[in-house]
C-alpha cells in the first residue's frame, strides 16, 4: 500500500457505481485489522478481501517486457546499449571508434 505513488485515498470521489475513497477507506480498515489479527487464517482472508480491493482499484500495473532494439552502422564499434536506453546508446567514451570501412 503506497498510498504515495499511487494517490488511492479515502477523499476520492465516486464516479457513478465505482467508489475509490470509499475502497480505500475499507482497505485501510482491513489492514488495521489483519495487523492485530492473531490467527492466520482470519488474517490471511483480511489480507485476502484487501488484495481484490486493491486489484479492483488498479489502473494499471506496470508490467512489460521490453526487447532492446537499436539501429547503427557497423562500423561504429564500442558503444554500450543499456536495458533502458531504447534505441540510443548509454554513452560515448574513448572505447567508441569508428573502424575504416
Amino acid at each position: 500500500y503506497m498510498a504515495g505513488v499511487f494517490n488511492w485515498s479515502a477523499e476520492l470521489e465516486p464516479a457513478g457505481d465505482f467508489d475509490p475513497g470509499a475502497d480505500a477507506r475499507r482497505f485501510d480498515e482491513l489492514m488495521a485489522l489483519a495487523d492485530v489479527e492473531p490467527e492466520r487464517e482470519a488474517r490471511n482472508d483480511l489480507y485476502r478481501e484487501g488484495e481484490e480491493l486493491v486489484l479492483l482499484n488498479a489502473v494499471y500495473v506496470p508490467l512489460g517486457y521490453w526487447v532492446q532494439s537499436y539501429v547503427q552502422k557497423p562500423w561504429l564499434r564500442g558503444t554500450r546499449q543499456g536495458p533502458w536506453t531504447g534505441r540510443l546508446p548509454v554513452w560515448f567514451n574513448q572505447d567508441v571508434v569508428v573502424v575504416e570501412h
